[in-house]
C-alpha cells in the first residue's frame, strides 16, 4: 500500500489562519483558502471565480479597481493602503476592519495578485478603548484644581493639563514639545532646577518635593509647590516623569508680607520700649525738680499731680498699645498658621489622589484649600478695616444700586460656603428697589453676620435671612440655630478681639461683630441682637433707604 504524496505548499495555503486570496490581472479570484472563505463568511469553493470587488464595500469598488489596475503595472510586495483604514465586506453584508499585504506571483503561467488578509476588528476595538481611556485622563486632568505634566529624562514637555497651560499662559500646541527647564525655568535657576530634577530621577532616596519659581509666557514669575512621581519602563528604568503643583504665588506673598508685619511690629516694639524709657525718665527729672524746688508749694503739688496723671495715662496707654501688640501678633500667626497648614496638608494628599475612583477625595480638599484660602483672605481685609477704623481713616463711598439684585447674589456666594448640608433661606416681603449706600461696607457688613451664622451652626444648620423695607430704612435679619453667646459676655459682643468662651474651639479672629458695628455706625445706622445659649441668634440691622452724606461727621 503506497502512501499519497501531500503538496507542502498546499497544505501551507490550506492551513494558514490568515486568510489568503489569488486573483488574475482582472480582479477574479482563482484560489481561496480555508480561512479567507471562513472570513468573508462564504462556503467551500464559493469564492472562486468572482470579482475581489464583491468583497469590497460598494462605494470603496471604484477607488479598488483603479488602485488594483495600478498594481498590475507595478507589482511589488507591500502593504496595501497605508495610512488608510482598509475595510471588507462579509457575504452578509456586514463591514468589518482588515489589514491587507499584497505579493506577486505566476500561477498556471499566468501573472497574479496575492492577498494576505487578517481580521482587525479586536485590534480596532482594543485602540478605540485606549483612545476613550486617554481621553478620559485628560479630562480628569483638565478639571482638576492642580497643575500636571509629564517630563521626559530630558526634561521635555509631553502631556500637561489645562491648569498647566493657564499657569504657564500658553496653549497646549505651543507647550508641547518643549525643553522644561530652557523655556519656564528662571534663568538664574535652569542650572539648578536641572540638577534637582536629574537627582530625582536617579536617585530613589532624593526628597521628590519642593517649592521653585516659574518662568511664564509674560515673564511673569509664578511659586508652584511640585511633587514628583518616576514612571518606569518594563525594566525598572526611568523612562518619565509625573509632575503635579500648586500654584502658592499668592501663598507666598502672604507669608513676605506676614514677615514683613512681623518685622515692623519688632520695630515698634523697640520704639515703644525707647519712648517708655524716655518719658520714665523725664518724669523721674519732674519729680526731681518738684521736690527739691520746695517754690509756691500749691503751684508744686498742682504741677505734680497733672505730672503723674499724664505718666499714668501714659503708662496705661503704652500698656493697652502693648496687650494689643501681643493679641495681634499671637491671633495673627495662629490664625495664618492653621489654614496655610490645612492648604499644605490637602495638596499633599491631591497629589496622592491621583487615580479616576479617588476623584471626591480630591474635589474635598480642592474646596477645603478654596475654604482656607477665602479665610486668610477674610483675615487681611479684617486687619485691614481695623487699621482703617482707628485711623478715622473710614469713609463712604456712596452710589444707587438694586437692594434685591444684591441681596440674591450674596446669598449665592454665602450658600457656596456653607457647610455640607447648611441652607441660607432668603426671604423678602416686597421687593426694595435701589438704595443709596456704600454698596462694599454692605457687603462686608452682610458677609460678616453670614459666615459667623455658618461658622457657629451645625453641619446641616438653617440660616435665615431676611431683608425689607421699613419706613425710610431697609432693614437686614440674619438668624441662626446655633450656639448662641452666653448671655454674661453679651456686653462685650462688639469690642474687638473679643470672642466667647464657646467660641474658642471655632476659627475666627474677634473682629468681625467690631467691623460690623462701626460700619454701620459709618452709614448711620444701628445693629441690635438677640441670642439664647445652645438655642441660636438674631441680629437686627438698619440702615437709611438713602445716606445722608450732608450729616457726614
Amino acid at each position: 500500500m503506497t502512501k499519497k504524496t501531500i503538496n507542502p505548499y498546499q497544505a501551507i495555503f490550506q492551513s494558514a489562519v490568515e486568510g489568503v486570496i489569488a486573483t488574475d490581472k482582472k480582479g477574479k479570484i482563482i484560489l481561496a483558502n480555508p480561512a479567507a472563505e471562513k472570513l468573508f463568511g462564504y462556503r467551500r469553493n464559493e469564492l472562486t471565480g468572482i470579482s475581489i470587488e464583491s468583497l469590497v464595500p460598494v462605494k470603496a469598488r471604484v477607488k479598488h479597481a483603479e488602485h488594483r489596475k495600478e498594481y498590475i503595472q507595478k507589482p511589488v510586495s507591500r502593504k496595501m493602503g497605508i495610512g488608510m483604514d482598509l475595510v471588507g465586506l462579509r457575504k452578509t453584508g456586514d463591514h468589518f476592519p482588515v489589514e491587507i499585504s499584497l505579493s506577486n506571483s505566476i500561477i498556471d503561467e499566468q501573472p497574479a495578485v496575492i492577498a494576505f488578509i487578517i481580521d482587525i476588528t479586536q485590534r480596532k476595538n482594543i485602540e478605540a478603548e485606549l483612545s476613550s481611556e486617554k481621553e478620559t485622563i485628560k479630562t480628569y486632568l483638565d478639571i482638576a484644581g492642580a497643575i500636571f505634566m509629564v517630563l521626559d529624562t530630558q526634561g521635555n514637555i509631553k502631556l500637561i493639563n489645562q491648569k498647566g497651560c493657564k499657569l504657564l499662559g500658553d496653549s497646549e500646541k505651543n507647550i508641547l514639545g518643549k525643553n522644561w527647564f530652557n523655556t519656564f525655568s528662571p534663568p538664574e535657576r535652569k542650572d539648578k532646577i536641572r540638577q534637582i530634577f536629574q537627582r530625582i530621577i536617579t536617585d530613589e532616596n532624593q526628597k521628590r518635593s519642593f517649592e521653585d519659581y516659574v518662568l511664564n509666557k509674560k515673564g511673569e514669575q509664578k511659586a508652584v509647590a511640585w511633587d514628583f512621581v518616576i514612571i518606569r519602563d518594563k525594566e525598572g528604568n526611568p523612562a518619565s516623569m509625573l509632575c503635579s503643583g500648586v500654584d502658592v504665588t499668592e501663598r507666598k506673598r502672604a507669608e513676605i508680607a506676614l514677615k514683613q508685619s512681623e518685622e515692623k511690629l519688632i520695630v515698634y516694639a523697640a520704639e515703644l520700649e525707647k519712648r517708655v524709657g524716655d518719658r520714665t525718665k523725664q518724669l523721674a527729672e519732674a519729680i526731681k525738680s518738684l521736690e527739691t524746688a520746695n517754690i509756691e508749694l500749691q503751684e508744686e503739688i498742682s504741677i505734680r499731680e497733672k505730672a503723674e496723671l499724664e505718666a499714668k495715662k501714659a503708662f496705661e496707654k503704652e500698656k493697652e498699645l502693648n496687650e494689643l501688640k501681643s493679641r495681634f501678633v499671637s491671633l495673627a500667626s495662629h490664625e495664618f498658621r492653621t489654614p496655610l497648614s490645612t492648604i499644605m496638608s490637602s495638596v499633599s494628599l491631591i497629589a496622592k489622589y491621583n487615580t479616576p475612583e479617588n476623584a471626591d477625595k480630591k474635589t474635598k480638599h480642592i474646596n477645603r484649600i478654596k475654604n482656607n484660602v477665602n479665610s486668610l483672605i477674610g483675615l487681611l481685609n479684617d486687619f485691614l478695616n481695623m487699621e482703617m477704623m482707628e485711623d478715622d481713616r473710614l469713609k463712604t463711598n456712596c452710589k444707587w444700586f438694586d437692594m434685591d439684585e444684591f441681596m440674591h447674589e450674596l446669598h449665592d456666594e454665602m450658600q457656596a460656603i456653607t457647610k455640607s448640608k447648611q441652607k441660607i433661606k432668603l426671604a423678602n416681603e416686597e421687593p426694595v428697589g435701589k438704595v443709596y449706600l456704600d454698596i462694599q461696607m454692605l457687603k462686608n457688613i452682610s458677609f460678616n453676620l453670614i459666615s459667623n451664622a455658618i461658622k457657629y451652626s451645625a453641619i446641616d444648620g438653617l440660616i435665615e435671612v431676611a431683608y425689607n423695607k421699613n419706613g425710610v430704612n431697609v432693614e437686614i435679619i440674619v438668624k441662626d440655630y446655633g450656639i448662641g453667646i452666653p448671655g454674661s459676655e453679651q456686653s462685650h459682643l462688639f469690642k474687638r478681639f473679643f470672642r466667647a468662651k464657646n467660641a474658642a474651639g471655632i476659627q475666627g479672629t474677634g473682629l468681625g461683630l467690631y467691623i460690623v458695628r462701626k460700619y454701620v455706625e459709618q452709614m448711620k445706622g444701628s445693629v441690635k441682637f438677640t441670642s439664647e445659649y445652645q438655642i441660636g441668634s438674631t441680629f437686627q440691622i438698619q440702615l437709611p433707604l438713602k445716606y445722608d452724606e450732608s450729616t457726614t461727621d
